[in-house]
């Protein structure tokens, strides 16, 4: 698989509010764990505090004692209530670092990860078919935890490192004017050499982004068990290889592409911060004590553990508040996920929709996909009414999973309207709309669940959720299957978490996701070619069960829109629409249809003479 080089190509000066950014991930965590953002302050404080003590106070206190004229019992006492306050300290160190941040570091992440699950499940379908979704919530999922500890880190140290510094460099200009200078260089120096490496690590991440996520998508592959047969039955392997392999060469060069500028900037940064400042700075004082005489002993030993303590404090300062910029990047990545603004939102309020349709109208409606100039779909008109049964038939990209998607809209029409008893279904609740409709896929997922939970898919909470789940199990004839299991109806499903799962044949299967149709109580029923899996027999069978619960005689009433490839089940519709090109090409009852002699008429008769010779072909149409 070739690498599009046009995937690659990204802003290369995102423009981005770097602060902004890391007090909305603070904020994020303030509303998870409030007192951890307060502890990491405190932790801080004690730690700069320590600092500062050790190198400064305790310095000054107990080296100019002669000069100030200080008695031994009062260093003493000094000394005894210093370790006293050191030693609850280091207990305080302890469990914080050991016990309690990482608890709440879990807790953090897991919040957190809720947020993005909670988003990724909201989203626009559109957004699955857009590489760039997957690159922004892949980059948004691998950083949310690193960025969240860090930001609260780097926020706190910038705090406890910005008044650490300020005591330490007014007890320098106290002793000497001049020296304190010295510390602006590693300020300024690493300021400016951190932000370029900051940037240069962002671009390379995004760079890598694509390349990483190919080499994810093999790694899935290789593993999950959906893959396992088409593997060893061919040679996909060797192209799932070559995709590896030339991810694995995309991120060699964006390692080159950025070493060398890495390189230099890292290079030039430790020369001027570590040899010119803080050499310098060491060179002066001991000019000032041995040569010049201007210092006397004890101030010269305050001054050079001074000159240690504010330059290590400076460094650690600006090495926060680069990370802090490095943060404010990379955060922009979550940020503009979780902002994303929905073009049909999960949450939308509107009229919520009675559960007795009369009608659902399809009117001139066309519908074209982002990305494309040609419409999917070209002025649509269909009309179903209360109770009406109809199927949608045509050849692969006819337009019939479409119509499907903006029926249970998933979409939103380019041009026209579909009205459900005459309201237009985007003035409904988009919760309360989509209630209405139940579904059955084909390329439908069994969860690692039990079985009575991959019918209902959430929790059985009583038993008439049991009951319920059950009988939608009997409808679809798979009861017998799953009751004989291991646990019964309360088996697992697939082995992927559990040894004692069940793995049932891809019909099986099938038939336990239809069973999910027949346990929801809907209105509308949408039926997406779901028995590619069934024989001829199981699968008339089951559209011949489905359109009995569906029909006026028991009471439903409900509305039925089912795609399927084999048209002996579309022979039990109302009314089978034929879709050439996004367009109704025929429409009318199966045998209006054959009457009329027209391309159903001659697509059925090609099916009828397979089975009649005994060839179960299916004839995709």
């Amino acid at each position: 698989m070739k690498i599009d080089d046009n995937e690659l190509k990204q802003n290369p000066k995102p423009k981005v509010n770097i602060f902004l950014n890391n007090f909305y991930m603070l904020k994020l965590i303030w509303d998870v764990c409030p007192r951890r953002v307060i502890l990491q302050l405190i932790n801080s404080l004690f730690n700069y505090a320590m600092w500062v003590y050790s190198t400064v106070i305790f310095t000054r206190y107990v080296f100019g004692a002669d000069e100030a004229g200080r008695s031994f019992r009062s260093i003493f006492i000094f000394i005894v209530c210093a370790t006293i306050f050191s030693g609850g300290v280091m207990l305080f160190f302890s469990w914080f670092s050991n016990r309690y941040s990482v608890y709440t570091d879990q807790k953090i992440y897991y919040e957190l990860n809720r947020v993005l699950f909670d988003k990724a499940s909201s989203v626009d379908i559109s957004c699955y078919e857009n590489p760039e979704f997957y690159n922004d919530y892949t980059k948004a999922l691998m950083e949310v935890k690193t960025r969240a500890i860090s930001v609260m880190r780097n926020m706190s140290n910038i705090i406890a490192a910005t008044g650490g510094a300020v005591f330490v460099l007014i007890s320098m200009y106290s002793i000497d004017k001049t020296v304190a200078l010295f510390t602006i260089f590693p300020v300024v120096g690493n300021f400016i050499f951190s932000r370029m490496l900051a940037k240069y690590e962002y671009l390379k991440n995004v760079d890598d982004t694509p390349y990483n996520r190919r080499k994810d998508y093999v790694n899935r592959a290789v593993y999950l068990q959906k893959f396992a047969k088409e593997i060893r039955l061919s040679n996909v392997f060797n192209v799932l290889k070559k995709t590896y392999d030339d991810a694995y060469d995309g991120n060699i060069s964006v390692i080159k592409k950025y070493a060398k500028k890495i390189w230099a900037v890292l290079a030039t940064k430790n020369v001027l911060i570590f040899n010119l400042s803080f050499d310098g700075a060491w060179l002066y004082a001991a000019y000032k004590g041995l040569v010049s005489k201007t210092l006397g002993a004890a101030d010269l030993m305050i001054l050079a553990s001074a000159i240690v303590s504010t330059s290590w404090m400076l460094i650690n300062l600006t090495e926060a508040i680069a990370q802090t910029t490095k943060n404010g990047l990379f955060i922009q990545n979550l940020r503009t996920f979780l902002e994303y603004k929905e073009k049909i939102p999960e949450n939308q309020k509107g009229i919520i929709p009675d559960k007795q349709i009369q009608s659902l109208i399809i009117e001139n409606l066309s519908f074209t996909y982002g990305g494309q100039t040609e419409p999917t779909l070209k002025n649509l008109n269909i009309t179903i009414n209360k109770g009406e049964k109809i199927a949608l038939v045509g050849h692969n990209g006819a337009g019939k999973t479409t119509l499907v998607k903006l029926i249970m809209r998933f979409y939103d029409p380019t041009e026209g309207r579909i009205l459900l008893n005459g309201i237009d279904i985007r003035e409904y609740d988009v919760k309360a709309y989509r209630r209405l409709i139940g579904t059955v896929f084909q390329d439908f997922q069994i969860m690692s669940m039990t079985v009575l939970e991959n019918v209902l898919m959430r929790e059985i909470k009583n038993e008439a959720e049991r009951e319920k789940a059950v009988d939608a199990l009997r409808r679809s004839d798979i009861y017998e299957k799953t009751a004989g299991l291991s646990n019964g109806v309360d088996t697992i499903l697939t082995r992927e978490f559990s040894e004692n799962g069940a793995v049932l044949s891809g019909g099986e299967f099938q038939k336990v996701a239809i069973s999910r149709a027949f346990a929801k109580e809907s209105s509308i029923m949408i039926m997406d070619e779901p028995s590619s899996a069934l024989d001829p027999i199981a699968e008339y069978k089951m559209f011949d069960t489905m359109m009995d619960l569906c029909s006026e005689k028991n009471g439903n009433g409900k509305i039925v829109v089912f795609i399927s490839h084999r048209l002996s089940s579309a022979v039990l519709a109302d009314r089978i629409y034929l879709m050439e090109n996004g367009c109704v090409a025929e429409n009318g009852s199966h045998r209006d249809l054959m009457v009329k002699g027209g391309s159903y008429a001659d697509i059925f008769l090609k099916q009828a003479q397979n089975y009649l010779k005994g060839e179960d072909i299916e004839f995709e149409i």
